[in-house]
């Protein structure tokens, strides 16, 4: 019996060792497979046996084959690879960004805005020089060039929602994900059925903690095992939970919304990594390319808007140019951007208007005290009001700005305005007018502007009057489409009744009353037209498709009979006109003959030789009889002024108590709310014939009694029946009619807070306004339209009209100082501190990524290097194992012999 139990135990032993052979060599097998955890028989001794009262061994077995592993160092491992795949995947798209940046260089955006400048600084030298003139224009084009090919780059590389690089990235990276996840469910099952046959599924586990390594690259894992289940989470989400796998999708969670990741196609649930190559690329997505494409943006609308504010109030080479020199930027259907005050803002000096001061040196506060202690920008005198009513809240963007109007200079209050973080930017335009206009932060838009003082008021981007001019639109109506019928703009019957009053440089004047609750659009349209035809004038009224009214002044000239033929070919083209004194460059003009017309712009006027040259016609036209040329010139070459009139009671005329003024009754005493101090005022009866029409200076108005007192002497003998009072009102300032055409904007709150935007305003410009940086086409075309030279304001309108001379180039000093001015982020930085900045945050962005990516790979080599160490073959210890596993079985082997051997003697004896 013993014999058979050493028979026994010797056969354990060699069945043990060859076990133990087999995952040596096994191990040996894998020794370069990174991914592989080695395997060890874990060999345990047999229940004894208890015989004759002693106990005896049964030898031994091999109790399982264990991996060597450490879940710690597994954990850590994913995370680091997470970042070291984020820190990977930021490097490239940093590198691809700098490429295109091209910083610091002579070709990047920095160096080619340096070159512009410079190009400007000899150009306001020698302003006379042409070859100055073209290199300007080359180097614009260098720089708009360079910024539009960066914005194309950085749209190609993760710009939105097209097919560009990171999208495509996310994409791919998902369905790789998604590709893993099924994986690690499918290796689930089969370890689950290898466990629940007794079989050894280490090799399974490795396969599937290398997945979720693997998986850690693209997003951050989590693993939760127990004996019953093994999960996988990632962002917070299940993605794996036994045998069953989850998936992730790049969807809109909703109409118009950016794309997002969502789990299981439930667009409610959003997943948002947190390491990983997918965080860098959302990162990058959502807010790294956005951030830059903005401060790109930013640059060209405040480059396009204070350039082309410059550039417009100089002149060419030989007259005002009154020309952008940056193409206008695609603007928006909604929304508003710019609001520039205008028109006169009265006062003691009849001499000032459009808000221009005939005393250049004069310091002035808005209450018109000068203070040689403070700089004031000068477009104010000393009107009025004020001083009973100095202090005021101005509310931008739900943002208070409070003001003290005799203590306050306006560049104190713009300060104020620019340190408010009402997104809104306050300056003065190059003729001195207040400009605020909003900020990228609110995609430039002011979506609410409100003055319970008379700042507003007083630089006319407010109506004169407060409150008593305000209108029943709401600020929402101002998104609205300027509809067809008057009446909508007005809800108080005091203001339906008005006139236009139009006056030409070139024709006779006219005027046309309307009835904003009885008129349409159409009709006022063809009323304005018919008048303007009847007084023989050049003034011409439009329906726009948006149903907003256009005027402009159109004439006819005829070409020279003796020119012949005039061939086009697209080329520029000279044209001998009977009249070029109403023909300005920038016109569009219409060249016909009996067979047919085309379009064309004026480049250029010889006026001594009767000749325009306009930019391309492509068709042939002879010249002869009915050859003529139609000339559709801007808006701004006539005058039009929107007044109201209000009936007088015959009854009485009273003189001021104190002051030699003169008392006007009227017929409605509410009509005297539509007056104000400083009103010129025309008094006439029906027939206004000569020396029945008396105009004035309004200088007290008393809202009781409905009396309107005015400077000039009234005989209430000569005031028939239907005589009327009627404002007039500088040529640049509208009110009425036009504020609800459009022309102004009107807003309104509460009754504390109602007012009509009187000023210019302008729709915010597009998205990606980059892309569209170009040079103006005139400009291109004809360098002498660059706007060089100053000019002189000789008839106080407050916008030059006499060009100060060739050789000056004071408005080209002007743009070049724009590259140093502080025009950015509120008036703190310049735009050439804001390209220096971006490229710096760039740089210190990638740097800053490329340090950690190199920590991180320091930190995978390490763990790297102790996983080997726990789990790594090392085949001088397999060796050792190997030599010993086959003494064993050689041993085994040798016992088993022996003990047949006596076991033969054994029987023999027998």
């Amino acid at each position: 019996m013993a014999g058979f139990q050493a028979m026994d135990n010797a056969l354990s032993g060699l069945l043990a060792s060859r076990r133990s052979l087999d995952t040596t060599a096994h191990n040996i097998a894998n020794a370069g497979n990174k991914s592989y955890s080695r395997q060890r028989a874990e060999l345990q001794t047999n229940r004894p046996q208890v015989i004759g009262g002693l106990t005896i061994g049964t030898g031994v077995h091999v109790a399982e084959i264990t991996r060597a592993r450490d879940h710690m160092l597994d954990t850590r491992m994913r995370q680091s690879t997470s970042t070291l795949d984020r820190y990977d995947q930021l490097t490239t798209l940093y590198d691809d960004i700098e490429t295109a940046l091209n910083e610091p260089s002579d070709e990047g955006l920095r160096g080619t805005f340096g070159d512009l400048n410079a190009a400007m600084q000899e150009l306001a030298n020698e302003p006379e020089n042409r070859g100055s003139r073209r290199t300007v224009i080359g180097q614009a084009e260098t720089f708009a060039s360079g910024i539009r090919r960066f914005y194309r780059t950085l749209n190609d590389i993760g710009g939105g929602e097209g097919e560009n690089s990171i999208n495509v990235q996310i994409e791919s990276t998902l369905d790789e994900i998604n590709n893993i996840a099924e994986n690690i469910a499918s290796l689930n099952r089969e370890i689950n059925a290898s466990e629940a046959r007794g079989t050894n599924p280490n090799d399974l586990l490795d396969q599937r903690t290398e997945l979720t390594r693997e998986l850690s690259e693209y997003i951050d894992v989590t693993v939760q095992e127990t004996s019953e289940q093994f999960r996988v989470n990632v962002a917070g989400f299940t993605l794996v939970q036994g045998s069953e796998s989850h998936e992730l999708d790049f969807r809109q969670p909703g109409p118009g919304e950016p794309r997002k990741i969502v789990y299981d196609d439930h667009l409610e649930s959003v997943v948002t990594p947190q390491n990983g190559k997918l965080k860098a690329l959302m990162d990058m997505r959502e807010e790294g390319i956005p951030d830059i494409i903005d401060d790109l943006n930013d640059l060209t609308v405040r480059l396009v808007d204070r350039f082309n504010d410059i550039h417009r109030s100089g002149f060419g080479m030989q007259e005002q140019s009154r020309n952008n020199f940056w193409s206008e930027l695609p603007t928006a259907d909604e929304g508003m951007f710019r609001f520039e005050g205008l028109g006169d803002v009265g006062g003691d000096y009849p001499e000032r208007k459009a808000g221009h001061v005939d005393a250049p040196d004069e310091l002035l506060f808005i209450d018109g005290e000068s203070d040689d202690a403070r700089e004031m920008p000068r477009n104010f005198d000393g009107d009025s009001g004020i001083s009973d009513n100095p202090d005021g809240t101005l509310l931008i963007n739900g943002h208070s700005i409070n003001y003290n109007m005799k203590e306050d200079s306006l560049d104190d209050i713009i300060d104020r305005i620019n340190e408010s973080p009402n997104h809104a930017q306050a300056y003065w335009s190059a003729d001195e007018r207040l400009v605020i206009t909003g900020t990228q932060e609110n995609d430039y838009r002011i979506d609410e502007m409100r003055d319970n003082g008379l700042l507003l008021d007083k630089t006319n981007i407010l109506s004169v009057g407060g409150s008593n001019r305000s209108s029943s639109r709401s600020v929402d109506d101002v998104e609205e489409d300027i509809a067809s019928e008057l009446e909508s703009f007005f809800d108080d019957v005091d203001y339906a009744d008005g006139t236009l009053e139009f006056s030409s440089q070139r024709e006779e004047d006219f005027t046309i009353n309307y009835d904003a609750e009885e008129d349409s659009l159409v009709e006022l349209v063809d009323r304005i037209n018919n008048a303007s035809e009847a007084a023989d004038s050049d003034v011409v009224a439009s329906v726009t498709s948006n149903d907003e009214l256009r005027l402009f002044t159109a004439h006819e000239e005829e070409l020279d009979e003796d020119e012949g033929p005039i061939y086009g070919a697209g080329e520029e083209i000279d044209l001998h006109v009977s009249n070029v004194h109403d023909v300005q460059r920038g016109d569009t003009v219409r060249v016909s003959d009996n067979d047919g017309a085309e379009e064309a712009r004026v480049i250029h006027v010889n006026r001594d030789d009767g000749i325009i040259t306009v930019d391309e016609l492509d068709e042939e036209y002879d010249t002869g009889e009915d050859a003529v040329v139609h000339i559709n010139n801007k808006q701004d070459d006539f005058r039009v002024n929107d007044t109201s009139s209000f009936g007088i009671d015959d009854t009485d005329v009273d003189e001021h108590d104190d002051e030699d003024w003169y008392g006007i009754y009227l017929t409605d005493d509410d009509d005297s709310s539509n007056f104000t101090e400083g009103d010129t005022v025309i008094v006439a009866n029906d027939t206004e014939t000569a020396g029945d029409e008396i105009r004035g200076r309004v200088m007290e108005v008393d809202d009781e009694e409905g009396i309107v007192y005015i400077d000039e002497e009234v005989d209430a003998a000569d005031i028939d029946e239907g005589a009327t009072i009627r404002n007039t009102r500088d040529e640049h300032e509208t009110r009425n009619l036009l504020a609800g055409l459009g022309m102004d904007r009107l807003y309104r709150d509460d009754s504390s807070y109602e007012y009509a935007i009187t000023g210019q305003s302008q729709r915010p410009p597009l998205a990606d306004q980059a892309a569209a940086l170009e040079v103006d086409s005139l400009i291109d075309a004809n360098p002498d339209l660059i706007a060089a030279s100053g000019g002189d304001d000789i008839d106080n309108t407050g916008i030059a009209d006499t060009m100060k001379g060739e050789g000056d180039g004071s408005v080209m000093n002007e743009l070049s100082n724009l590259h140093d001015k502080n025009v950015m982020a509120q008036g703190e930085k310049s735009m050439d501190d804001h390209l220096s900045e971006m490229a710096a945050e760039i740089g210190s962005d990638s740097s800053l990524v490329r340090r950690e990516k190199r920590a991180s790979e320091q930190l995978v080599h390490q763990l790297e290097d102790q996983i080997q160490s726990v789990s790594g073959v090392s085949l001088d210890e397999e060796m050792s194992k190997l030599i010993r596993e086959q003494q064993g079985f050689q041993a085994a082997s040798r016992v088993i012999g022996a003990v047949r051997d006596m076991s033969n003697e054994i029987m023999q004896l027998i």
